[in-house]
C-alpha cells in the first residue's frame, strides 16, 4: 500500500513534467518554424531543420534529466511525508484490536513527531484507563462473592441484569441461567416486584421483610435501592438478608420468656397463697401451718433450682466462657456423683449401678462441668424409674472416653426425642413438676457437651427405658 502511494507521487510529477515538455516543443518549433519562414530568402531550409532537430535533442536531454531529478525528489518527498502517516494508521489498527502496548516511533521535530508523541501519550492514558477499569471490575466482583448477603441488580422491567453467589445459593440457581430473567421468576412473591417498580418511581430506598413457603420456610429482609439517573437505563439494586435463623431466635427468646414466666410464676404463686392464708388466720392451727410451711419451704426450694438452672445455663451459653482444658478423672467424678444420689435410689428401692473399665485416661475437661452432666443424667433416670434400676457405665474408645446412663424406667416417646434437649421442654409436665423438675436438665447437658465439641445421643423404648451415651476428650 505504501509503495502504491508513492508511486502515484512519482507518475503525477512525470505526467505534470512531459506536458510541460510538449507544451514546451510545441512552442519553441513554432517559433523556429516562423523564423524559417521569414529566412528562406538568405539560408538554406536543410540548415534550419537541423538546427530544429538540434533542439529538440537537447530539449529532450534535459526533460530526461528534469524527469529522473524530479522522479527521486518525488520519491524521497513521498517517503518523508507518508511514512509517519502509514505508521498513525498501523497504530490505530492496532489499538482497535486491543494491543494497548503499541507505540509509534518518533522522528525529528517537525508536526507529524508532534502527532507521534500525542499518539503514543493517548495509548499510555488508555492502556492505564483499561487497567484501572479492569482493577475495579475485580474488586467489585471480589465484593460481591465475599458478600454474605444475596444482592440482585434489575433493570426498570424487573429483568435481572447482575447476581452474586450469595443469591444464586439462597435460591439453588447459577447466575448464567438467571440473567435476563424477571426478578418474579426467581422470587416468586408478589411484593418483590411491586418494591422495585415503586423504588424506582420514586427514586428512594425502600425497605421490605417477606416470607418465601417451601420445603424449607424462608424470611428474607429486602432492601431496594434506585440504580441509574437516565430514564431508559433506570433500574433498582435489591439486597437480601437471610433473617430465618433470626426470626427463628426470636420465637426462642419469646417462648423461653414465657416458659421462664410460667416457671417462676407457679411457685411464687403457691408461696403467695399459702402465706396469705396463713396471716387470715390459719396460724393458729399448728398442723395446718406446719404442713403450709412445709410446701412453702418445697415451693422454694424448687424456685431456687429454677434459678440456679437458670444461671448455670448462662454461664454455659456466654460466647466468652471460657472452655476449661485439664485432667480429669472420669472413674472419680462417676463415683462421687453415685455416692450423692445413692439415698435417692434407695428411697425408691432401685439399685444404682456403676461399671468402669480401667485403666481409664483422663478427659480433657472441667471436673465441675462433669460432675454436672453426671448429676443431671443419672438423677434424671433415678425420677423417671419407678422400678428396676439405674446402671452407669464408663469405656475408652478410639482417642475418647464413652459414658452411658442406662434404666429401666418408662422410656420415651419416638415423637418427643427430637425436642427432648430444648429448654422447659417435658415428655409428661404434671410428672416432671412433681418430681420436682425444672426442664432444664438436658438442655444444661447439651450445651456443656457442645462446647467441648461433643455430642448426646438418646435411645427408648416406651415402657422399658432409655438409654443416654456421650464421649469425652481423652487429655494429651
Amino acid at each position: 500500500m505504501k509503495r502504491k502511494f508513492h508511486w502515484k507521487i512519482i507518475i503525477l510529477s512525470l505526467v505534470v513534467l512531459t506536458g510541460a515538455f510538449i507544451l514546451v516543443d510545441q512552442v519553441l518549433v513554432s517559433r523556429w518554424e516562423a523564423r524559417l519562414a521569414r529566412q528562406a530568402h538568405w539560408q538554406e531550409k536543410a540548415d534550419l531543420q537541423a538546427e530544429v532537430t538540434y533542439l529538440r535533442r537537447l530539449l529532450f536531454e534535459a526533460l530526461v534529466g528534469t524527469l529522473v531529478l524530479a522522479a527521486g525528489g518525488s520519491y524521497l518527498l513521498a517517503v518523508r511525508f507518508t511514512k509517519p502517516v502509514q505508521e498513525l494508521a498501523e497504530g490505530a489498527m492496532a489499538l482497535a484490536k486491543g494491543d494497548l502496548n503499541y507505540r509509534l516511533p518518533v522522528r525529528g521535530d517537525d508536526e507529524l513527531a508532534y502527532l507521534a508523541v500525542a499518539f503514543n501519550r493517548m495509548s499510555e492514558r488508555l492502556q492505564q484507563q483499561i487497567e484501572l477499569a479492569e482493577w475495579e471490575k475485580q474488586r467489585l466482583q471480589t465484593i460481591l462473592a465475599s458478600m454474605a448477603e444475596g444482592l440482585i441488580a434489575v433493570d426498570r422491567l424487573g429483568r435481572i441484569m447482575l447476581i452474586n453467589r450469595a443469591a444464586c445459593k439462597m435460591f439453588g440457581v447459577e447466575a448464567k441461567d438467571v440473567s435476563g430473567r424477571t426478578v418474579l421468576s426467581l422470587v416468586r412473591h408478589p411484593e418483590v416486584e411491586e418494591l422495585i417498580r415503586k423504588t424506582v418511581r420514586l427514586k428512594e430506598v425502600q425497605k421490605s421483610e417477606i416470607r418465601l413457603a417451601g420445603e424449607k420456610e424462608i424470611f428474607l429482609r429486602l432492601t431496594a435501592a434506585p440504580l441509574g439517573q437516565d430514564a431508559h437505563h433506570q433500574g433498582a439494586v435489591v439486597l437480601m438478608q437471610d433473617i430465618t435463623e433470626l426470626r427463628k431466635l426470636e420465637q426462642l427468646r419469646t417462648e423461653f420468656v414465657a416458659n421462664v414466666s410460667h416457671e417462676l410464676r407457679t411457685p411464687l404463686t403457691s408461696i403467695r397463697g399459702f402465706v396469705e392464708t396463713l396471716l387470715d388466720g390459719a396460724m393458729e392451727d399448728r398442723v395446718l401451718t406446719e404442713r403450709f410451711l412445709t410446701i412453702i419451704q418445697s415451693e422454694a426450694e424448687r424456685l431456687q433450682r429454677l434459678i440456679d438452672d437458670l444461671l448455670s445455663l448462662s454461664r454455659i451459653e456466654a460466647p466468652r466462657a471460657e472452655v476449661v482444658r485439664q485432667p480429669v478423672d472420669v472413674a472419680e467424678k462417676v463415683q462421687k456423683v453415685v455416692e450423692i444420689l445413692q439415698p435417692l435410689a434407695e428411697n425408691k428401692g432401685l439399685g444404682l449401678l456403676q461399671e468402669i473399665q480401667q485403666p481409664l485416661p483422663p478427659a480433657a475437661m472441667s471436673g465441675d462441668l462433669l460432675e454436672q452432666v453426671l448429676l443431671n443424667l443419672i438423677d434424671n433416670a433415678i425420677k423417671y424409674t419407678p422400678a428396676g434400676s439405674v446402671s452407669v457405665r464408663v469405656w475408652a474408645e478410639a482417642n475418647q472416653i464413652r459414658v452411658e446412663v442406662a434404666d429401666t424406667g418408662i422410656g420415651i416417646p419416638p415423637e418427643s426425642l427430637p425436642r427432648l434437649f430444648e429448654r422447659f421442654y417435658r415428655v409428661d409436665k404434671a410428672r416432671s413438676r412433681d418430681l420436682g423438675g425444672t426442664g432444664l436438665g438436658l438442655s444444661i447437658v447439651k450445651h456443656i457437651l457442645e462446647r467441648y465439641g461433643q455430642t448426646i445421643e438418646v435411645k427408648s423404648e416406651l415402657g422399658k427405658g432409655s438409654v443416654f451415651s456421650f464421649t469425652l476428650p481423652v487429655y494429651s
